[in-house]
């Protein structure tokens, strides 16, 4: 039965849309809304921290609350949360409410047995095609969505939604995988090739795969956008790996054993690292891309072993599952290895690609000491622990004989470079590399790193109990 205390308020067109004002009515004075009965929340008296809501916020609540009481499903319903969105765009019950709404009109069930037409839907989906209705309506709340995460960068409520309206989609597991050489060069099957293998979801039609390569092109354009205007925004990093497992053979690029040479020219030119490229190019400090770099080459090889074995790789380099399991390509390996050294060099203070290197070496078991004629170029020629990285040389003018001033670059240029070498040195079991080790990180303590001096001298003590053990 409809509210009685509006059998005399004025209703508004049926054509009227939400006002903007925080104190207007709107849904007790729609006519579409007439029928329903709010839901007004019931604050306990005297609460220390009531929260002022507007009057039409509140009213917006209380309509939701009694559509979710009667697992609605309609157009207004989903009208609602789209103006409670405007509103509210964190408010993570209208987004998940949402959601079900979407799911129950796609499906034609009532929200509360969403799932269950799920499932049905799924089950009926075995010829590898996407259902065009479900397509469409994807696209259309993508095309909305999209507006309301320029709007809200840091919302995370946006990312869950994208994710739950892109796995309504199917996955695809037989489209051919991006190989560092082409099927006509080579017939070795490669590592993600044989996980792929292991799916048992239906074949995609070739329309299905475009369907989704479309997607994924489009997906990785607004990504593209929004990272523009917040390089480091975790949800979105997040989203764009979950969308690489969710459609691998789109965006993973798979490697056969091929010589360095031959992969390091293909794998560079498959758009998702061609991408991340692009943005350590612009920003070779961004660890966030770093990271994704790594888990699109090596990373999601180690998540899918770790989830078919039921094995979690922590101490890769003394089980060498990754060997066993063939999933190191040594290959690309010494060309991802050769590509940290030269941005390395462009900034031997960035930490981020010196993390992506010990990343490398430790996927591959290589030792660090494979690393030491690397590390000792940032000491300069006099290999100098303690030498500034400029120093002002004087010499004298041959033409006028007047004295000049030149700044050189002749000392450690990398405090990071100091720490590696500490490691190296420890690790040789001489004297004189122990020497050298506890020199680095006195070094480190003393000069180049003195804000965490005590971390120095921590490191120096373990390493020396370490010494007395083996000696002992």
């Amino acid at each position: 039965m409809p509210p009685t205390s509006t059998s005399t308020t004025t209703l508004l067109p049926p054509e009227a849309k939400p006002p903007k004002s925080k104190s207007q009515p709107y849904y007790s004075v729609h006519p579409s809304w007439q029928d329903v009965v709010p839901i007004a929340q019931v604050d306990q008296a005297g609460a220390l921290a009531a929260i002022a809501y507007s009057p039409r916020y509140s009213e917006a609540m209380s309509y939701l609350r009694s559509v979710m009481a009667d697992t609605e499903v309609s157009e207004r319903a989903l009208a609602l949360t789209e103006d409670l969105i405007s509103m509210n765009p964190a408010h993570y019950t209208v987004w998940i409410y949402r959601m079900r709404v979407l799911r129950g009109m796609w499906t034609g069930a009532k929200a509360a047995k969403v799932d269950e037409a799920d499932e049905k839907q799924e089950a009926g989906d075995e010829a590898g095609e996407i259902d065009e209705a479900l397509w469409q309506n994807i696209q259309r709340e993508l095309k909305w969505l999209d507006e309301v995460s320029f709007r809200n960068l840091k919302n995370y409520q946006i990312w869950h939604h994208r994710h739950a309206l892109v796995d309504l989609l199917p996955s695809t597991p037989d489209t051919t995988a991006f190989t560092a050489s082409t099927p006509s060069q080579s017939t070795e099957t490669t590592t993600s090739d044989r996980h792929k293998k292991a799916s048992t979801a239906a074949p995609l039609t070739e329309a299905t795969k475009t369907r989704l390569l479309k997607l994924v092109a489009s997906e990785q354009t607004f990504l593209a956008q929004i990272l523009s205007l917040d390089t480091k925004n975790y949800h979105v990093w997040s989203y764009r790996q979950w969308l690489c497992m969710r459609f691998p053979s789109f965006l993973l690029p798979s490697y056969t054993s091929e010589t360095p040479s031959s992969v390091a020219g293909t794998y560079r030119s498959h758009p998702e690292v061609a991408a991340i490229d692009a943005m350590i190019l612009d920003d070779l400090r961004n660890n966030s891309a770093w990271s994704h770099r790594y888990f699109i080459l090596f990373g999601h090889h180690e998540l899918t072993y770790s989830n078919i074995h039921g094995v979690i790789l922590k101490n890769v380099n003394e089980e060498r599952l990754l060997h066993k399991a063939g999933l190191v390509d040594m290959p690309l390996i010494e060309a991802e290895i050769e590509y940290t050294k030269q941005e390395i060099r462009k900034a031997p203070m960035n930490g981020s690609s010196w993390n992506y290197l010990r990343g490398l070496l430790s996927h591959s078991a290589l030792d660090i000491s494979t690393t030491r004629d690397f590390c000792e170029e940032f000491l300069g020629p006099e290999k100098d622990l303690w030498m500034d990285q400029y120093v002002d040389v004087e010499s004298e003018d041959s033409e006028t004989g007047e004295k000049q001033t030149e700044r050189q670059q002749i000392g450690v240029r990398s405090s990071h470079a100091v720490e590696w070498l500490s490691e190296i040195y420890a690790a040789e079991g001489t004297e004189e590399g122990r020497r050298r080790a506890k020199e680095c990180l006195r070094s480190l303590g003393e000069k180049w790193d003195i804000i965490r001096m005590g971390y120095w001298d921590f490191l120096g003590e373990k390493m020396e109990e370490e010494w007395k053990q083996k000696d002992a």
